[in-house]
């Protein structure tokens, strides 16, 4: 088993612990430390180090968030405890170099601890801490066909972009579930080709305002106890459910714990759309003909069941044939 470095050689002088200590600058952080610490903080003046000779303990962290810290509390407990590593002067291991000190740099405690100590922000205003409007546009630019990377250089790595893409396509189905409570009528499309499934939406309110969008895009799931139409017919029920529910959002290190539990499904939202569905368009492949079919509680496996069931949760929905009946 590889020996641990002893912290302690050389007490609380840097210089001496990097002569006397044996594991080397490959080996050992301290030593590491005080060979670079000038260069590094020549470039970033809040890192510093700290030992604790009854204990032994040594690490690398930054002074600007431990003294926000002890100073703002309240404010700082707001970041997750896996950034507050720095604050409490516990880097002692992994790779200690100046991209691990710049990436807790870029991090939403450490901008928060540079606010604090500038005055900029004073405390009643600090409730938190969100990207700026230039990393938003930044995202907003970066999420296009074929310009979708997972790391966006002047916003953050890959977890801080999915999650920003989140918020963002969250907010727009927050608005579009806000715009289908007053919807007078509600138009779907569907199509499946291959293992995909796809289900946009058309809807109109009084003021005449139109809406569109998409329910739902997810992989095709037939079995044999939902083969072909039935499985076309449940997953457009599917997606419509999934509409009237906020998702969850993506693993991040910053969601509290109310943030990572499931949303409840809007039921009043959801009877309220599946009356509003007047028209629904596909090809003419026989599965989503009859899925329609089967939705308007016309035809399928089971009459009776579809009456009873489908015909409830589309009443206002128009059959492909009465339709081409009355336009005829």
């Amino acid at each position: 088993m590889e020996q641990q470095p002893d912290f302690k050689v050389g007490g609380y002088d840097d210089a001496a612990h990097l002569k006397f200590c044996s594991s080397g600058v490959q080996k050992c952080a301290r030593c590491k430390w005080a060979t670079y610490k000038t260069q590094w903080q020549k470039d970033l003046p809040w890192i510093d180090s700290k030992v604790d000779m009854e204990t032994g303990q040594w690490g690398i962290g930054c002074r600007l968030c431990h003294d926000s810290q002890q100073v703002s509390p309240e404010v700082m407990s707001k970041f997750p405890v896996s950034r507050h590593h720095f604050a409490r002067f516990e880097v002692s291991s992994g790779e200690i170099r100046m991209a691990r000190f710049r990436k807790h740099a870029d991090s939403p405690a450490h901008r928060t601890a540079v606010s604090l100590a500038s005055g900029k922000v004073s405390l009643p205003e600090m409730e938190g801490f969100c990207p700026t409007h230039a990393e938003w546009m930044s995202v907003l630019e970066h999420s296009k066909p074929n310009d979708c990377p997972a790391d966006i250089t002047d916003v953050g790595n890959r977890k801080k972009v999915h999650m920003m893409r989140w918020c963002l396509s969250e907010a727009i189905r927050q608005a579009q579930r806000a715009f289908m409570q007053d919807a007078l009528c509600v138009s779907l499309q569907q199509d499946a080709r291959g293992r995909r499934f796809l289900v946009r939406f058309r809807a109109v309110n009084s003021k005449l305002k139109v809406c569109t969008g998409t329910l739902q895009l997810t992989k095709i799931t037939y079995s044999p106890d939902t083969p072909g139409a039935q499985g076309i017919r449940q997953m457009t029920l599917k997606a419509l459910e999934n509409f009237c529910r906020p998702s969850t959002p993506p693993s991040y290190s910053g969601l509290t714990s109310e943030g990572k539990q499931e949303k409840e499904t809007d039921y009043a939202l959801l009877r309220h759309l599946t009356q509003k569905v007047e028209c629904m368009a596909a090809d003419a492949a026989a599965d989503e003909q009859l899925a329609l079919r089967d939705l308007a509680g016309i035809s399928g496996p089971n009459v009776v069941e579809l009456q009873e069931v489908m015909s409830q949760a589309f009443p206002n929905l128009k059959a492909p044939r009465v339709f081409l009946q009355r336009r005829n």
